[in-house]
């Protein structure tokens, strides 16, 4: 079941062009946006988060949850910008505030704080943000936080998915293939897949790909569209996670 974004271990990598200019000035472009919170265009952004303005805190959350521009990655001060702009309404911050939250990474003892990410799922559910449906179905699905709800759970991924949601999507189809608080169907189940997949979502490509290396719910065997599958998700997807919920 597709949950949260993944900050990953290391910093995020970016591209950096290893040339000269053709005035010879080494690396200056290399240099340029670089240097963390000397760079102007972050001073810029600092200045205009301390004066409240909402998509500056949440780039500067952003900046220090990744790792990114030169500035070091920084959960703690992620989760301080992000909890700012989330006060002041931003729902795309009340999501990573509630990621964050969830996964215990910039809580003070470093464990799940899975009341206050409910908190901040329901506050972005309610402004209509699709990350926030979706995880507050996967919080409701586990328990996490308040009583195992499957009910509910399916409700607020049948929002997401209606809005469109690749995660949404691929949890209805999850609960669907395995009878977790429905009745199993494999026909609704791929359907949702398909629908997922279409979003190139990882999951949903390999569950597709198991419905047709062994032809299920009238998808017809194809070693070929199932190896096919398979090697895009070996390309790019995330093993660790597809592993768990195989």
């Amino acid at each position: 079941m597709a949950r949260f974004s993944n900050p990953g271990k290391a910093p995020l990598v970016e591209q950096v062009r290893l040339s000269r200019s053709i005035r010879g000035d080494e690396n200056s472009e290399a240099k340029r946006g670089h240097r963390g919170e000397d760079d102007e265009t972050i001073q810029f952004v600092l200045y205009t988060a301390e004066r409240g303005n909402t998509n500056s805190l949440r780039t500067l959350g952003n900046l220090y949850y990744w790792g990114a521009r030169g500035i070091a990655r920084d959960h703690d001060l992620a989760a301080q910008y992000f909890h700012r702009a989330a006060e002041a309404g931003d729902p795309h911050a009340m999501v990573n505030l509630a990621e964050m939250l969830a996964r215990g990474i910039g809580t003070p003892d470093g464990k799940p704080d899975h009341e206050g990410a409910l908190h901040w799922f329901r506050a972005g559910a309610a402004k209509g943000h699709v990350s926030a449906q979706n995880g507050l179905g996967y919080l409701y699905a586990y328990g996490r936080g308040e009583q195992k709800d499957f009910v509910r759970a399916f409700k607020q991924f049948s929002v997401a998915a209606g809005n469109g949601d690749a995660d949404g999507q691929y949890n209805i189809g999850v609960m669907y293939a395995s009878g977790m608080g429905v009745r199993k169907d494999a026909q609704k189940a791929i359907r949702y897949f398909l629908l997922s997949a279409m979003q190139q979502h990882m999951g949903a490509l390999y569950q597709l790909a198991r419905f047709y290396m062994t032809g299920r719910a009238g998808i017809r065997k194809s070693c070929s569209d199932a190896l096919r599958l398979f090697k895009v998700v070996a390309e790019k997807g995330e093993w660790g996670l597809l592993l768990r919920w195989a």
